[in-house]
């Protein structure tokens, strides 16, 4: 998780550059057709060029018909844009140093983007069009990870692996409200909006740190797997679900009531995961095989692999169109149905 990167100073208004390319187009499949029978059979729908490998991925859902996905591409600097349904390039956001995570609100129609050696988090504007976009960066702590947003208050909570600690960000002023010690690299940060619980993945302590997502707070810490670095949060079920990368497992954790099941072997070096809690689905990608592992989250038993043509490290899912965006270590991404 530590990386050595050019340090910047912390920037300010318009402190990246924002350019539109054309578009890479598909490449020989149809378009994003939405849904499939079974959401533990996915299927491939669309292959799209992504110039290069994606880190991470999130659905912007009322983009467009058919929404947009915004790629983190750290090696590159930047994060891409796509149309879901044709691939095409809506917009390329240039980052100082760039940013592996990703985070979207889509009521204030903001792109959130943690730009590790600025120390900054970059916010993109884009209600007025991709076209007109406009950029703010907000100082936070030293190498910021990942983000999650609150949909709720519309607060911004920022790992800031160097500091130990997750920066409250207010999302109207855009100022860092509070700063909260969370435990040894902050990774993974995921939020459930229905009990305002923030859940933190602290990769050296093996354990997942619980926050209050209304005053900051840290009540209680759960232990789980080795080195979690990845989690996402499941509503329906009360639960987050954290990948333990060097344990080869994946732990659900009950933020509500401090407790986590015992670890689920997921195959070797489980890195990115999302979940549609309503069909009850976890999807668990590999850091270093070309594999996905479809889980029931009622029973947390894999359902089914799925063999890809990537390592996939970029997971992005719409549960309202049942569409799976994967990305990784290959110059593209690629649409499945489930």
């Amino acid at each position: 998780m530590r990386r050595s990167g050019r340090h910047l100073a912390a920037a300010g208004v318009l402190a990246a550059s924002l350019a539109l390319l054309p578009s890479p187009g598909p490449a020989a499949r149809a378009p994003v057709a939405i849904g499939a029978s079974d959401p533990f059979s996915p299927r491939l729908v669309a292959r799209f060029a992504a110039g290069t490998r994606s880190d991470d991925a999130a659905v912007i859902e009322d983009a467009g018909p058919a929404g947009a996905v915004v790629l983190a591409q750290a090696n590159l600097r930047r994060a891409l844009v796509l149309d879901i349904a044709s691939g095409r390039t809506l917009a390329v956001i240039s980052l100082p140093t760039g940013a592996r995570h990703v985070a979207v609100d889509p009521t204030l129609r903001r792109i959130y983007l943690p730009d590790e050696h600025s120390n900054t988090l970059q916010v993109v504007f884009y209600a007025r069009g991709w076209n007109l976009l406009v950029m703010r960066a907000v100082p936070v702590g030293r190498i910021p990870h990942a983000a999650a947003v609150d949909p709720r208050t519309h607060r911004v909570y920022v790992t800031d692996e160097n500091d130990n600690a997750v920066s409250v960000v207010d999302g109207s002023t855009l100022r860092v409200t509070q700063t909260a010690p969370v435990g040894r690299l902050p990774g993974g940060i995921a939020l459930d909006p229905r009990v305002g619980i923030v859940y933190v993945a602290v990769v050296l302590e093996d354990r997942v740190a619980i926050l209050d997502a209304a005053t900051g707070r840290v009540p209680r810490s759960v232990r789980v797997g080795r080195e979690p670095t990845h989690l996402t949060a499941d509503p329906t079920a009360g639960r987050a679900y954290v990948t333990n990368t060097t344990g080869d497992t994946l732990s659900a954790v009950d933020g509500a009531r401090g407790t986590a099941a015992p670890p689920v072997a997921v195959g070797t070096q489980p890195y990115n995961v999302v979940a549609d809690g309503p069909r009850g689905l976890i999807v668990v990608a590999s850091a270093n095989s070309p594999f996905l592992r479809l889980l029931n989250a009622r029973t947390l038993r894999v359902r089914r692999v799925v063999t890809l043509d990537i390592v996939p490290r970029a997971l992005g899912i719409d549960p309202e169109r049942r569409l799976l965006i994967v990305g990784g270590n290959e110059p593209r991404v690629e649409t499945y149905a489930y």
